[in-house]
C-alpha cells in the first residue's frame, strides 16, 4: 500500500485500509449470519460488491496507466533533450 501512496498521505492511506479492513471483518459476519435465510439478498449485495470493486479496479488501472505513461513519455522527452544537448 505504501507504494501505491504519496509519501506525504501514506500513514493516512495504510490507516484507512486498516479501518476498513477491520470494519469488514466486524461487519461481514454479523451480515452474513442476519441473512442466511434469505439468501437471495445476501448473494445480490455480495454480486453488486464484486460488480463495484471491478469497476474500481479499472478505473484505477486506467488512471494509473494514464498517469504513469505520461511520466514515461516525459522522460523520454527529456532524455532524448539532454542527449542532443551534450553532443552539441
Amino acid at each position: 500500500m505504501t507504494g501505491f501512496s504519496p509519501s506525504t498521505i501514506s500513514g493516512f492511506s495504510q490507516g484507512v485500509r486498516r479501518f476498513s479492513a477491520g470494519l469488514g471483518n466486524l461487519l461481514g459476519p454479523l451480515w452474513a449470519g442476519g441473512l442466511i435465510t434469505n439468501l437471495t439478498v445476501l448473494l445480490g449485495v455480495l454480486l453488486a460488491m464484486i460488480s463495484l470493486a471491478t469497476v474500481s479496479v479499472s478505473f484505477v488501472q486506467h488512471v494509473v496507466h494514464r498517469t504513469f505513461s505520461s511520466c514515461v513519455t516525459s522522460v523520454k522527452y527529456s532524455s532524448r533533450v539532454r542527449s542532443a544537448d551534450m553532443r552539441e
